[in-house]
């Protein structure tokens, strides 16, 4: 999704808010965007005059992301109406009671130690909101009254809560963390459609005076108001309390995030459904994570699968992209804009280009600009042209343990159709990609002639703090995709991944190759940005040794002659016995 905003400053006193997503069309003719469109500055980068910002946010929710379970209006009826239908639910911890979709256990480990250590569930987020059971979707936050929110039955296929708060003690002393997990349901046409996992470090704090918000960052905190109608608010939604009375139900509990322990991995244990239908949705794997593994394991027969996610947390840095509105600017912009390739193929009117150009604001004063997620092959092309606008100094790093399941791309190869029937039924996720990249192609890569699958990613050549970026890559497939893709799953004596960048000059990197769990892992980190494509090969069949056999030597006589034959099977000669 892209976020486009534009701000003429004719009259900067009055501002005209307006929001809109920039899609491309499938009609024969494009609405031309049009002015104006304003968002709120991203990360307090201010709109300059004259300049088109694009925000790169990194794919990243910003954190700590409390949720809450969302039900299905009570009108579900109206299949137009998909608002109605849909709701989330956020997993509980697992009990004797609720034993799939659910948290069996958080646990942890430092880069010195053999052996994991569980994390302790403390409580769900103490604050909680009514049911949505209604197309209003306005929450009330209030005190948790109970540790559930909502019961399975006949509608709702899912026992649910809220997050919750776990803690973890480590050399450097205990820590409470945010636990996420949640999964999108359409209730009338009974299937899933999201699955997020999230682990944040928090501190929590309970507001009964506005001067404790002095030492907040906005961006770091979110604040649930007792009593009001806006639940967590964050960001340039924060609005500290003016007066406060405990007595009335007036305060705020909030969540600030604090720092990962660092070198200590994490991985979060959950129960699925014996039949696994949570992969149907999507069959891959993205993470803000490095080291990262997600695999799956039967507990018997009717039993829950065992999924476990797990990774090192990773910082990834976002940048803002400042445009000259001139004509050189808006050609770097529309030169990687998915609306160019359309607009070649003849989809949009003669006259949009022009009336586009316009409305873009070349060789005028407007401000305004989009805000990039960082998904698809789109999102690369658009860097490439726009990079060299990017301006440094408004470089922004966050630091993530987070899990998507990503739809199923086709990258136009034909190993994709070839092999969905595989990866529908393969008893786990087929793919995992992840990443510290700003922007990276979600979903599966090319797979090339050579045999090679081939990648792209990018991201700031330098950190928040003036630092050289250095990336890390990691992709998983499991067995059995990668015998559909290669023929086989075994590793070759040359099986290699490998960092080109965009000069065409290969990179220095740390790498490795290799199996577990029933997947095959490739990996590589300690490389530089900007854009580098990623190319990682099975290697060559290993041709089994043939084990050369024994020798053996006899001794044949005949009469007074001697003769000696040394063979595998060794026979004397016509006339020779053996002696």
């Amino acid at each position: 999704m892209r976020v486009r905003y534009h701000l003429p400053m004719r009259r900067a006193s009055i501002f005209v808010l307006a929001i809109a997503t920039l899609l491309i069309p499938s009609t024969s003719e494009a609405e031309v965007p049009t002015s104006p469109h304003l968002s709120p500055p991203a990360y307090n980068a201010p709109l300059i005059p004259g300049y088109f910002q694009l925000t790169w946010v990194g794919q990243w929710k910003t954190p700590p992301h409390p949720e809450f379970t969302n039900l299905a209006s009570s009108e579900i009826f109206d299949s137009n109406s998909p608002s109605l239908n849909w709701a989330r639910a956020v997993f509980p911890k697992c009990s004797t009671q609720i034993t799939e979709r659910c948290i069996s256990s958080l646990e942890f480990k430092s880069e010195e130690d053999s052996l994991w250590s569980q994390a302790q569930f403390l409580y769900y987020l103490p604050v909680t909101t009514l049911p949505f059971k209604t197309s209003n979707r306005d929450r009330y936050v209030d005190w948790a009254s109970g540790d559930v929110d909502s019961k399975r039955d006949s509608n709702w296929p899912l026992d649910s809560a809220r997050s919750s708060i776990w803690e973890i003690k480590t050399k450097s002393g205990s820590k409470k963390y945010l636990a996420s997990v949640s999964i999108g349901y359409d209730a009338l046409f009974h299937w899933y459609t999201q699955f997020n996992l999230n682990l944040t470090p928090v501190a929590e704090v309970s507001v009964s005076d506005a001067s404790q918000y002095s030492g907040m960052d906005p961006d770091e905190t979110w604040c649930a108001r007792t009593g009001y109608g806006d639940s967590f608010f964050q960001g340039n939604n924060f609005h500290p309390l003016n007066r406060s009375n405990p007595d009335t139900g007036i305060y705020d509990y909030c969540l600030v995030k604090t720092k990962f322990d660092e070198n200590v991995s994490y991985r979060i244990n959950t129960q699925l459904s014996p039949s696994f239908t949570e992969k149907d949705l999507a069959n891959w794997v993205t993470s803000r994570t490095k080291d990262s593994r997600v695999y799956s394991k039967s507990l018997g027969k009717g039993k829950p699968t065992l999924v476990i996610f797990q990774g090192y947390p990773t910082a990834v840095q976002a940048g803002v992209t400042r445009i000259p509105h001139t004509l050189e600017g808006f050609n770097s912009w529309f030169s990687g804009s998915p609306h160019k390739k359309a607009f070649d193929e003849g989809k949009y009117g003669a006259n949009w280009l022009e009336d586009l150009k316009r409305n873009w604001g070349i060789d005028t004063n407007y401000s305004g600009g989009e805000s990039w997620n960082g998904a698809g092959w789109e999102s690369i092309n658009q860097w490439k042209t726009t990079e060299k606008y990017i301006d440094p100094s408004l470089t922004i790093e966050q630091t993530l343990w987070d899990f998507s399941v990503i739809a199923l791309e086709d990258s136009g190869d034909s190993w994709v159709a070839k092999c969905k029937s595989k990866m529908n039924s393969s008893p786990s996720f087929s793919g995992l990609i992840s990443t510290n990249a700003t922007v990276f192609v979600q979903g599966p890569p090319k797979l090339e002639s050579n045999g090679k699958l081939n990648f792209q990613i990018a991201s700031t050549h330098f950190k928040q703090n003036g630092d050289v970026n250095l990336g890390n890559y990691n992709l998983s497939i499991s067995d059995d995709v990668a015998k559909c893709i290669w023929g086989a799953s075994e590793l070759g004596a040359d099986a290699s991944i490998s960092i080109v960048d965009a000069n065409g000059e290969k990179q220095i990197a740390v790498t490795s190759v290799g199996k577990s769990d029933g997947q095959v892992n490739f990996s590589a980190s300690g490389f530089h940005y900007s854009t580098n494509s990623i190319s990682v090969s099975l290697g060559s069949k290993v041709l089994p040794q043939v084990k050369v056999a024994d020798r053996l030597t006899i001794t044949c006589v005949k009469g007074k002659l001697t003769k000696k034959v040394t063979a595998v099977s060794p026979k004397c000669p016509a006339g020779y016995k053996k002696k």
